[in-house]
């Protein structure tokens, strides 16, 4: 039960992470890398829906840390 709070908070938080990037990269004058970005991280969103639903924990993890390194990527491209 509690790691199903915590999975689903976490993908929460990453939802409403991602959304402020989205508009923030649609914003600006965004290059053909931050439109992939923003690709890979709606398609992340997606993946940890899918294995929320599954349970499997350790894969949920493991695709929520690929997906924060790409959204710390997306805000640093941003930046530049």
């Amino acid at each position: 039960m509690k790691r199903d709070h915590t999975m689903q908070h976490a993908l929460r938080v990453l939802e409403a992470a991602v959304r402020l990037a989205v508009r923030a990269a649609e914003t600006s004058t965004s290059s053909s890398t931050t439109g992939r970005l923003v690709k890979e991280l709606e398609n992340y969103t997606r993946r940890l829906k899918r294995l929320k639903e599954q349970g499997n924990a350790v894969r949920f993890f493991k695709v929520l840390r690929n997906a924060q390194n790409k959204l710390a990527k997306l805000v640093c491209s941003l930046l530049r």
